[in-house]
C-alpha cells in the first residue's frame, strides 16, 4: 500500500510541471484565438459598412479598443479588451502596422498597413498578423530556434484564410525589442 502510494506522489510530480506548460500553451492559443476573432470582426465591419474600420492597440495598457464595433456582450459602443484579463493573463509584447499601433481596415477589407501584434503568455509566444492583400488573420506560435541566437522559429496554427493550412513552419531573424 506504502509503495502504490509512494510511486503515484512521485508520478504526480513529474506529471504537474507537464501540465502547467501545457495550460499555458492552452491559454496563450485561445488568447490569441481571441485576437485574431476580434480582428476579424472588425474587418467584416469594414466590409459590410463600406467604411474604414480600425483597431488601437495599447501596449502600456495590455489592451485594444476599435471604434464602432459594438462588444459582443452589448457592453458598450466599442470593442474594448485587455489581454491581461482572466483566464488570459497575457501581456501585449507589441503592435506595429507600418510603423503604428493602430490597425485600419479600408472599406474593401484591406489593411491600410499590414502588420501584427506579438502575444505573450507565461513562456509562450502568438503573432497574430494580418496578410496584406487580403486582410485575413493568421496565428504563429512564436520560438527560438535551437542553437541559432537572434533567429525565431513561427508555426502557423490557425488562419482565417480557407487557402491556408496549418503546420508549416518558417524561421526567420527576430527583431529587437
Amino acid at each position: 500500500m506504502l509503495l502504490a502510494l509512494t510511486l503515484i506522489v512521485i508520478l504526480a510530480a513529474i506529471a504537474a510541471p507537464r501540465g502547467g506548460a501545457a495550460a499555458g500553451r492552452y491559454r496563450a492559443d485561445a488568447l490569441a484565438r481571441r485576437v485574431a476573432g476580434d480582428l476579424d470582426r472588425v474587418r467584416l465591419e469594414a466590409i459590410a459598412t463600406g467604411a474604414a474600420r480600425g483597431v488601437v492597440f495599447n501596449v502600456g495598457l495590455n489592451r485594444y479598443v476599435a471604434g464602432d464595433v459594438r462588444a459582443l456582450d452589448r457592453s458598450g459602443p466599442d470593442l474594448v479588451f485587455s489581454v491581461s484579463s482572466e483566464p488570459y493573463n497575457g501581456r501585449l509584447e507589441s503592435a506595429d502596422f507600418g510603423g503604428s499601433s493602430t490597425l485600419v481596415f479600408s472599406g474593401f477589407g484591406r489593411p491600410v498597413a499590414p502588420g501584427g501584434v506579438v502575444l505573450v503568455v507565461g513562456g509562450e509566444r502568438r503573432a497574430v498578423e494580418v496578410m496584406p492583400e487580403t486582410g485575413a488573420v493568421r496565428v504563429y506560435r512564436v520560438r527560438a530556434a535551437e542553437g541559432q541566437p537572434g533567429v525565431a522559429v513561427r508555426t502557423l496554427l490557425y488562419s482565417l484564410d480557407s487557402s491556408v493550412t496549418s503546420g508549416a513552419s518558417v524561421a526567420g531573424v527576430e527583431e529587437p525589442n
